[in-house]
């Protein structure tokens, strides 16, 4: 080989390792094809329309599409499964509800526990409704628990989530009232809406996502706000709270979603979806369709969101085991 033809052969390799170290960087960048955020319910429900707002703004900012995708069943148990055994490169992700720590402990032992998800950041903390048909004699929570008491086993109370399973069984211990919790599908809360608007059930624990048109328009009466703060948008309806303090327990339990990813997504992936879901949640128009949702949005770090796993794991085995309830077949 010539003097001349050797200095060619060099220069050709330093160009293509030149031209090879922005490429490698360029695919190895995050991210730099489409998300999938699954939703543990069916399209419509609560959780499926905040998150889909939080996608939208989430693609816009990462300049890669994020896909919505509903894996509902078995209260996100399915979706559980699927999300603990996913890749944690950080292209598939999950809406962490409170329910999954709730029917943690109604399952036993099974592959997947919520505690080994990544957590990323908090969505939206969802305002629930104690709700009743007009034709119902009671006006409050007062007189619901004296009806329920002089009815025993024949009040029937409806729910669509996990959530509202619970506020039904814990307005029955603190209330000692002996009402009848009428579970509806996963994501089920306008079947159970429907039943209260027709008579065939007098009573739900909805959100108010899918009841706050109906309340406002009197199709339904709300008894009271499970919460410690008044709704602005319901100025008028009581917190459950306000007549009895041991209410107070149900708040524990409000429904509130979150983003995760699969156990062992690496921090700096983590932090960088979470930044962005945080400036998400804290523009004003995101803000303000929440609220028109009857949802606050929720924004965490890691670190917070984190935190917020463990106290809900710890408070939702406590309280199963206190009522002592077991696994919902219409779930």
């Amino acid at each position: 080989m010539t003097k001349n033809m050797r200095m060619l052969v060099c220069a050709l390799v330093v160009a293509g390792l030149m031209g090879y170290a922005p490429q490698s960087k360029a695919e190895d960048a995050y991210p730099n094809r489409a998300i999938e955020i699954i939703v543990p319910f069916g399209a419509g429900s609560a959780t499926d329309v905040q998150v889909r707002i939080v996608a939208e703004r989430l693609s816009g900012r990462l300049g890669q599409p994020v896909i919505v995708v509903n894996k509902g069943g078995a209260d996100g148990a399915i979706a559980a499964e699927f999300i603990s055994r996913a890749k944690p490169d950080g292209y598939t992700l999950i809406t962490l509800t409170n329910g999954l720590f709730g029917i943690a402990p109604l399952y036993g032992p099974q592959s997947w526990n919520p505690l080994t998800f990544t957590a990323i950041s908090g969505m939206a903390k969802n305002t629930q409704l104690l709700v009743v048909n007009p034709s119902f004699p009671a006006r409050s929570i007062d007189e619901f628990v004296r009806y329920a008491k002089k009815h025993p086993d024949v009040l029937n109370v409806g729910y669509g989530n996990t959530s509202g399973r619970m506020s039904a069984e814990l307005i029955k211990l603190l209330a000692e009232i002996r009402i009848v919790p009428v579970g509806y599908k996963t994501g089920g809360e306008r079947e159970t809406m429907t039943d209260v608007l027709g008579g065939h059930i007098p009573a739900a624990f909805l959100l108010t996502t899918a009841c706050l048109g109906q309340v406002k328009s009197g199709a339904l009466r709300a008894l009271a706000i499970v919460d410690t703060e008044p709704f602005a948008s319901l100025p008028n309806v009581p917190t459950i709270d306000s007549d009895m303090a041991a209410f107070s327990d149900i708040v524990g339990i409000l429904p509130r979603g979150g983003i995760a990813g699969p156990p062992g997504l690496p921090p700096e992936i983590a932090g960088k979806l979470s930044g962005e879901i945080q400036g998400i949640l804290s523009d004003p128009e995101v803000r303000a369709k929440f609220q028109v949702l009857g949802a606050v949005p929720d924004p965490m770090t890691p670190a917070e969101h984190r935190a917020y796993m463990l106290g809900q794991s710890a408070r939702w085995t406590t309280l199963v085991k206190r009522i002592g309830i077991g696994f919902d077949p219409a779930h």
